[in-house]
């Protein structure tokens, strides 16, 4: 058996949390590339196209567009955004005054109305924008009163001043860095979680010294059923899957059978403070009649760990398995001569017989 290939499969299978944090970063990278890309796919020449404020108003020019425009600004802060007290972003309007048509334009710098109002026409370059919803609101609550004052817009547009279309070269980068990153990262959910490779255990061989951390004897991966009660012995209808789930064995007395068991205990918290605990049982019964094999080996990720491997049919006749992992060999040990005590079928991996 290759080894070394179920170690890199394990290993691999188990990034998945990482997996998942950069498919976040990844993703963002390629939502950027593309809507950068799409910006500079209208722009092709970075060159800026002349425009009349007009033409804006009527919407006849599409946001992302880098455009110049001719118009006379009025110096006055027309809408703020401030955050904590702290004056974030300026908008002011470039009106045409021969037909009292304005757009609004974020103020490439702050405290816009200490420029001098010279009263002569600019030529603005920017980038045109579309609004967001909160400021849409505003300027169609102000719409009245700005066509009363003789002035007319389009509340779903705006020009940043000075703004430039990205750079394509730029954006193909970002979008083939996401695009590659978001495969692979992908690529990782198709390693399985738990990578098992049976075996041998020599039984009578001594001992390795036990681990210093203290951990969890026995951890079960796989299909548990609900237990309503332990004693006596009651059964639900629901169904769970675990993963690496603390499991007590139990062999009840003048009993023929194995009991794997996990109590369940869920905590719902707020800002630290548990607020509900609700606790449920599982459980799976082996016996000499259900269970098909039980075989020993190691699980593969980042740390071996011993294990066993359980197959089983279930109420339904159906073939399922159950992996067991154990923090030390010697629970192991003591697992399969339990199996053996029980007359559960024990792979031919194990020694001596």
């Amino acid at each position: 058996m290759n080894h070394t290939g179920l170690r890199w499969k394990g290993r691999i299978g188990a990034l998945k949390p990482l997996a998942v944090l950069a498919i976040l970063i990844t993703g963002s990278l390629l939502i950027a590339g593309l809507a950068t890309g799409i910006s500079a796919l209208k722009n092709p020449d970075g060159t800026p196209q002349t425009v009349t404020i007009t033409a804006l108003v009527a919407g006849e020019v599409e946001a992302g567009r880098y455009v110049s425009v001719e118009g006379h600004p009025i110096y006055q802060a027309a809408y703020e955004y401030s955050e904590d007290g702290r004056l974030t972003k300026q908008y002011y309007f470039l009106v045409d005054s021969a037909t009292g048509e304005a757009i609004l334009v974020l103020s490439d710098r702050l405290y816009v109305e200490v420029r001098q109002r010279t009263g002569k026409s600019v030529v603005l370059v920017g980038m045109t924008r579309t609004t967001s919803s909160d400021l849409r609101n505003l300027m169609e609550e102000d719409l009245p009163e700005l066509r009363r004052a003789g002035l007319d817009t389009n509340v779903r547009l705006y020009i940043g001043e000075n703004q430039t279309p990205p750079d394509l070269l730029t954006s193909a980068s970002l979008f083939l860095m996401g695009s590659v990153g978001t495969l692979l990262a992908a690529a990782v959910f198709f390693f399985p979680s738990i990578v098992f490779g049976p075996a041998q255990v020599d039984m009578t061989a001594p001992l390795p010294p036990a681990p210093k951390k203290s951990t969890p004897p026995v951890r079960a991966t796989g299909r548990f059923l609900q237990l309503n009660s332990l004693q006596p012995l009651e059964w639900g209808k629901r169904q769970q899957k675990f993963t690496n789930a603390n499991t007590n064995i139990i062999v009840p007395e003048s009993e023929a059978y194995l009991l794997l068991h996990i109590h369940h205990i869920v905590k719902t918290q707020t800002y630290g403070i548990t607020i509900n605990t609700r606790e449920s049982d599982w459980g799976l019964l082996f016996t000499p009649q259900n269970t098909v094999m039980v075989e020993t080996g190691k699980v593969y990720s980042w740390k071996e760990k011993w294990a066993a491997r359980l197959t089983y049919w279930d109420a339904e006749q159906e073939k399922q398995t159950l992996v067991l992992t154990f923090n030390h060999e010697s629970v192991l040990r003591n697992f399969i001569e339990l199996a053996r005590e029980l007359r559960l079928p024990v792979s031919r991996g194990t020694f001596p017989y």
